[in-house]
């Protein structure tokens, strides 16, 4: 039996295609998730400071919170896979830190509604505190915080390349959630 911490945006649900959207309405630009530089969303998405005056955190994390966790798409074949997973025995830890209370309440809706099965649900920033065997995650900072103690696997993206730790040969990088959680499914 594996346990399975799992993150939830650009992991499990494709916020960031949803952010795009959202800026290229607003802005007229034709931002697609590959062009995100940056995990800080304040720095990739520079025009909702210098236009509407509100950091781009508040703005999507606040603002479009509906838009941004609850009706956010699940990437395709996630379910099945963590289904098939919990099904074998092994245990799935939802871990995601979330830190409005919008953010919170609508993951744990969007979670819900997308039929995401899970044995435990953590909303926190601490996720090293948070006991499994692996990590699945896209944020540089929680896959090289240096207490994390379990094996990572990082969903790539532009904005964590520079990890160069994480690599598709050694099998710690994919290129999606399913490719990782394929890795277990026996």
């Amino acid at each position: 039996m594996n346990i399975i911490k799992l993150d939830v945006d650009g992991v499990i649900r494709d916020t960031f295609s949803v952010m795009c959207n959202l800026y290229n309405m607003k802005f007229g630009t034709y931002m697609v998730p590959e062009d995100i530089f940056a995990y800080d969303v304040n720095v990739s998405f520079p025009l909702v400071q210098e236009q509407l005056g509100v950091s781009a955190a508040e703005w999507f994390f606040q603002i479009h919170s509906e838009d941004c966790f609850l009706n956010a798409p699940a990437f395709d074949d996630v379910a099945d896979a963590i289904r098939k997973l919990r099904q074998q025995g092994d245990k799935i830890v939802i871990c995601t830190y979330q830190p409005t209370y919008a953010g919170r309440i609508n993951t744990i809706m969007f979670l819900e509604n997308n039929g995401i099965e899970f044995d435990e649900l953590h909303l926190t920033e601490q996720k090293w505190a948070v006991l499994g065997d692996v990590i699945i995650d896209d944020c540089p900072d929680f896959l090289t915080h240096p207490r994390e103690k379990c094996d990572k696997i990082c969903v790539d993206y532009k904005f964590n390349r520079h990890l160069t730790q994480f690599t598709f040969d050694k099998g710690n990088r994919v290129h999606s959630t399913v490719e990782a959680l394929n890795k277990f499914i026996v």
